[in-house]
């Protein structure tokens, strides 16, 4: 799933992580034409290293939300439980909390 969250990334026209990554790279092929392999070399690496960042990046977030999903469940039985005791209103405030809660929070890469 998180690689499939940064593939779609890099696919989007307006991306900003395909433009840093597609400049690195352009910068690096310009570096190795001229015979500058080193700074080609850096350059490539740099293209890498953000890449790779962003996909560890989209592995945290999708556990985070699998974490979520799961505290949010948990919760959900307990207001199931109190709808079950009676306690209807004590159940609408925290279903009401977990509509609220269960909107995740974007996936912003940082680079």
């Amino acid at each position: 799933m998180a690689t499939e969250i940064v593939d779609e990334e890099l696919k989007r026209e307006s991306s900003v992580l395909r433009e840093r990554v597609e400049n690195y790279l352009s910068l690096a092929k310009a570096a190795q034409e001229t015979g500058s392999f080193e700074e080609a070399k850096a350059l490539y690496e740099r293209a890498n290293q953000i890449g790779k960042n962003c996909y560890q990046q989209a592995e945290d977030y999708v556990r985070t939300l699998f974490a979520k999903e799961e505290k949010l469940q948990e919760r959900s039985k307990l207001a199931i439980s109190k709808y079950n005791e009676g306690k209807v209103q004590e159940a609408k405030q925290m279903w009401e909390k977990l509509y609220q809660d269960a909107k995740p929070e974007p996936l912003i890469f940082e680079f």
